[in-house]
């Protein structure tokens, strides 16, 4: 009999935003995540009361990703130089599957109403907490951006899902602070697309469904929407004032003509596949077959410069085919393809169609993401699926009891 899990899993993933941003500014980012990830996973395992049925349904899943870091590795160590890929952390990667997992046992034990908005708000005090270490320079803006990950893009839809004004407005003011390009674009992504799946086809049925399965416990203090748009442009226009001279480098980076490193690495990328594909060249390799042609450097959130020997692809699908090979290439294939089989699924079924549209938005925020950025390189590349793969096998089975119940009730008649 499966028993409820025994803590708040969602609120542990949803604060490891918070736990990257302060160990960005320390000297040892990457143990401080991965430990932390690890935590989660073990924290995961040991309270959310697995049966033999949910081991096997995980356990299927677990191998997409295993195969994916397992096949990195081993075209890194036959790769043109593996002692590089070390360098770049592929043997990190493994590390990789606790944090699917974690998304997994979130999906798969947790209903999304629960996880979603602990998530959006953790996101919103995240990018507040991005900004406040900036203003107290312990993150220099000149070096790295002010915000530069997923973490606002993802969160936007599921304020849309829950009509959040406050929040969901807060998100949208914070981005353009972010002096980063992208994170403002898939932030709008993750307003309209939302908001055009609501208008696209069976209006009623989609947010119709979303209301009735996102239902919120009464707030303490009400407000209606007026005081919370009155609310949602104070908090705006201070944080305005207080970021105003962050809100001008970002809309001037999208003036500025800054595509002359991305062309130089385009032209690259293009020379070196045909050199190394489909055999590939090894995890995060195109720094090192390029330092002598293109000069990069990378800065650790407070400034400091840790490497100056090469740029990597700021795409994750160049990075996949020239750095992955064929092999990753038709990993990832299988990655996706299951993901929309799960998307069209739960679209499918009444009680998760809202869940749907999130996802939907998730793939297409990700992707325009890892076209520009190295999304391979965040925790939602690998999350996102487990979190599907997971919400999959949950409805899958509510489906299953729904049927049985149904048959029953047929005999009984």
């Amino acid at each position: 009999m499966r028993t409820t899990p025994r803590t708040n899993l969602p609120a542990f993933l949803a604060f490891s935003l918070v736990v990257e941003l302060l160990a960005g500014i320390t000297s040892i980012p990457n143990h401080i995540n991965v430990g932390y990830n690890l935590f989660i996973f073990i924290l995961g395992i040991l309270t959310c009361g697995f049966t033999v049925s949910d081991v096997k349904s995980y356990l299927k899943w677990l191998c997409l990703p295993a195969a994916y870091i397992i096949t990195f590795i081993i075209v890194s160590y036959y790769g043109v130089n593996f002692a590089y890929s070390v360098k770049y952390h592929v043997l990190y990667m493994p590390f990789g599957l606790a944090e699917f997992s974690s998304w997994y046992m979130v999906g798969y034990f947790f209903h999304e109403r629960q996880s979603f908005k602990i998530f959006y708000k953790v996101a919103t005090f995240f990018g507040l907490g991005s900004m406040l270490l900036v203003l107290v320079g312990l993150v220099d803006p000149e070096l790295t951006r002010a915000i530069y990950g997923l973490d606002l893009p993802i969160a936007m839809p599921l304020t849309v899902l829950f009509g959040d004004i406050i929040f969901g407005g807060l998100i949208i003011i914070i981005s353009v602070f972010s002096i980063k390009k992208t994170v403002v674009l898939c932030t709008a992504i993750g307003l309209i697309l939302p908001l055009l799946l609501k208008k696209s086809g069976k209006v009623n049925d989609v947010f119709g469904v979303v209301k009735h399965v996102y239902q919120r416990k009464r707030s303490i203090l009400p407000m209606s929407k007026g005081v919370k748009t009155v609310l949602l442009v104070t908090l705006g226009a201070v944080l305005i004032t207080v970021f105003f001279s962050y809100m001008i480098a970002t809309i001037t980076r999208f003036s500025a003509n800054e595509d002359v490193v991305r062309g130089a690495i385009a032209l690259e990328f293009l020379n070196q596949l045909f050199s190394h594909f489909p055999a590939g060249t090894g995890f995060y390799t195109f720094g090192y077959l390029t330092s002598d042609v293109i000069e990069y450097w990378t800065f650790t959130a407070s400034g400091d410069l840790v490497n100056g020997d090469g740029v990597a692809l700021h795409n994750t699908f160049m990075h996949f085919a020239l750095e992955g090979g064929l092999p990753i290439i038709i990993i990832v294939i299988i990655f996706y393809r299951n993901f929309f089989r799960a998307i069209r699924f739960l679209y499918r079924y009444r009680p998760a169609k809202g869940l749907a549209i999130v996802l939907i938005s998730w793939c297409v925020i990700s992707i325009v993401y890892g076209m520009f950025q190295q999304l391979h390189g965040t925790r939602y590349f690998l999350g996102i699926f487990g979190f599907a793969f997971g919400a999959y096998e949950r409805y899958k089975r509510q489906v299953k009891a729904e049927k049985l119940i149904l048959a029953q009730n047929l005999n009984q008649q």
